[in-house]
């Protein structure tokens, strides 16, 4: 083996280890609070979006049998205004926005 490709092992695994040990970083055990702490945020962001949903659903349908769409087709409002919910909720889980952990993914 030559002093070149000796080098380029010897930087493979040192870039080998490194990547372990950012691994390791990354997976170090969450606190005991904060499985506590993540449950009390889902639950304030659960609550949070569904106020939100029903103030948007009130203001904008007082009488309750609205249509979303055009063309004669259309959705209930209460329908879509839970998917827009529930999408919410799913955009928050999918951010990371509960573990300060994780690396962002937007």
């Amino acid at each position: 083996m030559t002093t070149d490709q000796r080098t380029i092992k010897l930087q493979a695994e040192g870039s080998a280890n490194r990547a372990r040990a950012d691994q390791r970083h990354r997976q170090t055990r969450e606190p005991a609070w904060g499985k506590t702490y993540r449950k009390l945020l889902v639950a304030s962001d659960s609550l949070a979006v569904t106020i939100a949903v029903v103030i948007s659903m009130v203001l904008m349908t007082p009488s309750g049998d609205a249509l979303v769409g055009a063309s004669g087709v259309g959705l209930p409002y209460t329908a879509v205004a839970a998917t827009l919910g529930i999408i919410w909720l799913l955009a928050l889980s999918a951010g990371g926005s509960r573990n300060p952990w994780a690396d962002p993914v937007f």
